[in-house]
């Protein structure tokens, strides 16, 4: 009877949010913020190891708090872009990163209890950043 069922996960649950990590700014794709329930703020968190990053949900007045989801909750999810440099270069640096030449995807955890989105960043994908014709940096798409 039960041979089509699962386990469920209590502590944490498979999604399809993902980071990816340039030299220059993060990239969570379209499907990280409904993960948060569109949180207007998060906390950028490091494991003191450095080989996992995450996303919490926070209150505005929290104690580093930063911008997340912007927009009216019925929009559309999108890409969010972040720039926070000391970040990036914590990330770089823990992992043994060089700063150009390559983009890391990162798949997420997310944590239902914590309401946040853990990266292992030891399962980080790197890619090549290329340049188009007109000189821009390509990078992979947008959409989600």
């Amino acid at each position: 009877m039960l041979k089509n069922f699962q386990v469920i996960e209590l502590i944490s649950s498979k999604t399809k949010a993902a980071l990816t990590v340039y030299p220059d700014k993060f990239k969570f794709n379209g499907y990280t913020a409904p993960d948060l329930d569109y949180a207007p703020y998060v906390q950028l968190l490091m494991d003191p190891n450095g080989k996992c990053f995450a996303i919490r949900v926070c209150e505005k007045d929290d104690v580093n708090s930063v911008p997340f989801f912007t927009r009216p909750k019925e929009s559309k999810p999108y890409a969010i872009f972040l720039r926070y440099a000391a970040a990036i270069k914590q990330i770089y640096t823990a992992m043994g990163w060089e700063e150009s030449g390559k983009y890391y995807v990162v798949p997420g955890q997310k944590f239902y209890e914590d309401k946040a989105i853990v990266f292992n960043l030891n399962d980080a994908e790197a890619h090549d950043i290329t340049t188009r014709k007109g000189g821009d940096a390509e990078e992979e798409s947008d959409d989600e």
